[in-house]
């Protein structure tokens, strides 16, 4: 039976662990070939068009997709019952900027299955976004990454960024994936331990204090989690996904997802593609199953994201880091190693310095903010910029560190697990390759060395009987490169790709022409006749 009155704060699960830590700094060197490389797709049989304002031709069925696209359809009942905001759980809401709260909010939960299929299931945390009469839409589901914002807080101010002509026959249906925000988020890894997995050098040629954050919080986890320690993955996500498709009334699943919670929609595609509807994907994990191959990637995204970061900044009139943010962000990082930071947390490292910035290259419309928090920790005032990882290592009013449910799904999404001295190696090498960001990414490596590898066989793209999905790939993206999305939209059969030539993380609502393309597949399903390449 489908409960949905119930706003009970999420409950967690809990534990304890270890720590030491120490952190970064890094080379500056000529990166133009490698960032050059970072920001071009591979080949592809489909030609790009550059594309100002004309947002694509409308095509009743993509020539290469097995399956014609679904109607948008009609609101249908559902069996759910939604609270209008202010009654929604205040962990959810008190995160929504001024603007989002301005918008019609309701929230829900829906019980999913049991983790390990076989006892009672738990709660999954629905916000619904948008204006006027929501149950008068059609839900548009929204899935972001497990490492950013919940869902819910996703979807909201997504909702903000979208055309009115859209909001009039959509909704946005934020959910909260297992173990983050209002889904019983996780709370397994304990606090010296959470410290440890970003506190040791990435400069460091001596791995055990990490091996040992890692060795713990994997111990810690495999005892508060038990046998549902696999079940925090994209498939079971996935599962919920279908139990919130039936509790909201969609015929068909229409959704967003944004960045790795594109994995979540490829898992669900593979297990319900007859229930697929019109499905965007902003930004996508790489399908290549090689972690090395994909973090090295990743590091080079987060290279080039940082160059258009300064240059933005110098392009203002006041920019206190000029446009070396390179410079800038290794200065603050070797500030922190030779005179370790206090800040009210205690202790900053270079590698907090370096996450924290990694997180803020994701949102372009706060690197003013960003630019000015960088230049204040290489003064010796990292408060401002240690802010954005406070939420991955601290408890946020009643709500756990995000660490510990990013630990778990990259974990048991990924089965790439190295020796350590390889992973030195690799480390030593994409030191060199990726000055500021290298050695940071290469420790992801070392995250998963002591979690279970998954047996199972993982989602793939090969998936019949899908119908066309609107793939948007980021020239500079620090989280999901366009190398990998690309690659995504290459192999999964009936993908357009939208290229858009800016830099962050998600293209969807900061860039017009993706926002005119997106607004166009959704609502009148327009399908582009060919690749669309979108100016910064």
């Amino acid at each position: 039976m489908l409960s949905t009155l119930d706003h009970r704060e999420p409950k967690g699960v809990s534990v304890r662990v270890s720590r030491r830590a120490r952190t970064t700094s890094a080379v500056v060197g000529a990166l133009t070939a490698t960032l050059v490389a970072g920001c071009t797709v591979g080949p592809s049989e489909r030609p790009a068009v550059l594309m100002q304002d004309n947002p694509g031709q409308e095509t009743s069925q993509d020539t290469k997709g097995p399956a014609p696209l679904p109607p948008l359809g009609e609101p249908q009942p559902d069996i759910v019952g939604w609270s209008v905001w202010p009654e929604c759980a205040p962990s959810i809401t008190d995160q929504l900027s001024a603007a989002a709260r301005k918008l019609t909010l309701e929230c829900t939960t829906v019980p999913s299955r049991s983790l390990d299929r076989t006892g009672p299931g738990q709660d999954v945390a629905l916000l619904r976004a948008g204006k006027g009469e929501l149950r008068q839409r059609v839900p548009v589901v929204v899935v972001g990454d497990v490492d950013g914002p919940p869902g819910s807080v996703l979807a909201a101010e997504l909702a903000t960024q979208l055309p009115a002509e859209l909001l009039k026959k959509v909704a946005l249906v934020g959910f909260d994936r297992r173990g983050t925000g209002g889904s019983n988020p996780i709370d397994c890894i304990p606090s010296l331990a959470r410290q440890g997995l970003l506190g040791v050098d990435p400069d460091s040629s001596d791995p055990e204090p990490l091996v040992e954050a890692v060795r713990k919080s994997g111990q810690e986890c495999s005892i508060a989690l038990g046998n549902e320690q696999s079940a925090y993955d994209s498939v079971h996500t996935a599962e919920d996904l279908e139990e919130v498709r039936r509790a909201i009334g969609a015929p068909r699943l229409h959704a967003i997802a944004r960045g790795e919670g594109s994995r979540v929609l490829i898992a669900y595609a593979n297990a319900n593609a007859d229930k697929l509807g019109r499905v965007v994907l902003d930004g996508a994990p790489d399908p290549n199953t090689d972690a090395t191959a994909t973090l090295a990637d990743m590091a080079e995204g987060a290279e080039a994201t940082l160059k258009e970061f300064g240059a933005e900044c110098a392009a203002r009139p006041s920019c206190p880091i000029d446009s070396d943010a390179a410079a800038a962000l290794e200065d603050a990082a070797e500030r922190a190693r030779n005179n370790p930071l206090t800040d009210d947390g205690g202790e900053v490292t270079p590698a907090m310095v370096l996450y924290a910035a990694w997180l803020g290259l994701r949102e372009p419309h706060q690197w003013q903010q960003l630019a000015t928090a960088i230049d204040q920790a290489r003064q010796g005032k990292p408060n401002r910029l240690v802010e954005l990882v406070r939420p991955m290592l601290e408890h946020q009013d009643r709500t756990p560190p995000t660490i510990d449910a990013t630990l778990a799904t990259i974990c048991n999404d990924t089965s790439t697990r190295l020796p350590t001295e390889r992973i030195g190696q690799l480390a030593a090498s994409w030191r060199d390759k990726y000055p500021v960001f290298g050695g940071l990414v290469a420790q992801r490596l070392l995250w998963c060395s002591q979690w279970p590898v998954r047996t199972e066989k993982q989602p793939d793209l090969n998936i019949d009987g899908i119908p066309p999905t609107l793939i948007i790939a980021t020239k500079a993206d620090p989280a999901t490169p366009e190398k990998g999305t690309s690659r995504t939209a290459d192999q999964l059969p009936g993908a357009r790709k939208v290229s858009w030539e800016g830099a962050g993380h998600g293209a969807v609502g900061r860039s017009d022409c993706v926002t005119k393309n997106v607004t166009n597949f959704l609502l009148d399903g327009k399908i582009p006749g060919t690749d669309v390449t979108c100016p910064a």
